[in-house]
């Protein structure tokens, strides 16, 4: 309700999934930066296949719910491999009114290794086997430096606030290296969303 119209920032965007619902939620339009090479080619494979179904749209009644919302999400969502801190980094440079500067940065990192020994989602599956190698010989110091630095450069970059996706039991991103604590926190079943105003 409250953010439709704003202009978001995936920072971590990964298979996209947060995006498009954000983009279908009322964002006007949702800009996604993806630092993995092969993640963004499957990401921009994916937008061909989404100008593929909008194209059956052309000539068909809009009531048609699964190609409109494919020209929907084309019209509002964009995709730029990079790295997400230096992503930040750069809007934060442009002038707070500037329309290039988001309202919204979002973020769904990596989480945490897990402790417990239930699978994760295939899709996540998937994504964590492609990533892992980029991780896995960080320590838990490095790891949570690297948090610290991307939470503090969305904080830097967004107009009105970030977004943080968590494990419900996580600690904060950054944990004790950020300073800044949520603003406020929306708790799910199994994740959380903690909100910081900027």
């Amino acid at each position: 309700g409250r953010n439709k119209g704003s202009t978001v920032y995936d920072l971590t965007a990964g298979l996209a999934q947060d995006s498009c619902i954000m983009a279908l939620g009322g964002a006007s339009s949702v800009h996604m930066v993806e630092k993995d090479p092969i993640v963004a080619t499957l990401l921009e494979d994916a937008f061909r296949r989404l100008q593929l179904v909008a194209d059956t749209c052309k000539g068909k009644s809009e009531n048609d719910d699964i190609p409109s919302r494919a020209v929907e999400l084309l019209s509002k969502l964009s995709l730029e491999q990079d790295d997400a801190i230096d992503v930040a980094k750069r809007l934060s440079t442009v002038s707070d009114t500037s329309s290039s500067r988001p309202d919204i940065c979002y973020l769904d990192p990596m989480f945490p290794p897990r402790t417990k020994s239930a699978a994760v989602k295939k899709n996540m599956n998937v994504l964590h086997g492609l990533l892992e190698t980029q991780s896995q010989y960080d320590t838990c110091e490095i790891r949570e430096r690297n948090e610290a630095d991307l939470l503090l450069a969305a904080l830097a970059a967004a107009r009105r606030k970030v977004v943080v996706k968590r494990p419900i039991q996580a600690p904060p991103l950054g944990g004790d290296m950020v300073k800044k604590k949520p603003s406020s926190i929306i708790r799910g079943s199994v994740n959380r969303w903690d909100v910081y105003v900027v």
